[in-house]
């Protein structure tokens, strides 16, 4: 059997479980089942996942409290000697504009170009609540303002669902739930300025800029040059870090040859 748990450890019991199936071929629900009395529920893969072989992976999702629930990835036959939860919470709603939360780490990679920067921006947030924030009148849950002028926002690779975010008066907004614990996103944007300021509001425990080599030197008081970063041969970028950052701002400008 498999159980089904939210933060309090309550089992949820008779709530309707669907299984999904994603592959190159296919993506989409496949079964669905109710649990027990006691939360518990058995699915049936149509056949074994193959990491390697195959391309399927299977997750199992939940629905609580008008919130959707997934359940982690199943790619091999391993995963299937262990017992699956999925975790679900409760809600809390936030208040209009989004809640604040504290930043762990926000890494910002610059690319020079012509008339400015290509900007990367990621961020690792703490949700420190034990339940679920989410908006009751679909509005934004959290949102973070953007270096003036930013524009060709995109959303990356990441926790953030690209039909949920939005860039509105240059702040990036998120309109989705977020869950209890840690949560990365990741954005893309054009500065279309050699030198612009960086908004840092609220807590951030450790922020770093990173320009990609070869590129101009910056100043970035009061961030100090760190080790540089190679993240792959040939990709290396200058690193400017600091720590315990609270509602304050970045100057960033291109300093003389």
């Amino acid at each position: 059997g498999i159980s089904l748990v939210p933060q309090s450890l309550r089992t949820l019991p008779d709530v309707t479980v669907v299984l999904h199936q994603v592959s190159s071929e296919f993506s989409g629900e496949i079964d669905s089942i109710r649990s027990d009395g006691e939360g518990r529920f058995t699915l049936r893969l149509p056949q074994l996942p193959a990491h390697g072989i195959r391309s399927d992976v299977y997750f199992a999702s939940v629905r609580y409290r008008g919130l959707l629930y997934f359940g982690p990835a199943i790619t091999s036959p391993a995963q299937l000697d262990s017992l699956y939860v999925i975790q679900a919470y409760d809600t809390l709603a936030v208040p209009e504009g989004g809640a604040e939360l504290p930043l762990l780490q926000r890494s910002l990679f610059l690319d020079k170009v012509e008339g400015g920067w290509q900007a990367t921006d990621v961020f690792q947030l703490l949700q420190e609540e034990d339940r679920t924030l989410f908006s009751p009148d679909e509005g934004v849950v959290w949102s973070y303002p953007l270096p003036p002028g930013a524009r060709d926002f995109q959303v990356g690779q990441s926790e953030m669902a690209p039909d949920a975010t939005r860039f509105t008066e240059g702040r990036m907004e998120l309109y989705s739930p977020i869950p209890p614990g840690e949560r990365f996103y990741l954005v893309r944007y054009t500065i279309p300025l050699d030198d612009f300021v960086l908004p840092v509001p609220g807590i951030t425990q450790r922020l770093e800029v990173m320009v990609r080599e070869p590129g101009p030197e910056v100043d970035l008081a009061p961030l100090t040059p760190g080790m540089p970063v190679e993240l792959e041969p040939g990709n290396v970028f200058r690193r400017y870090q600091g720590v315990d950052f609270q509602g304050t701002e970045i100057q960033v400008q291109v300093a003389e040859p």
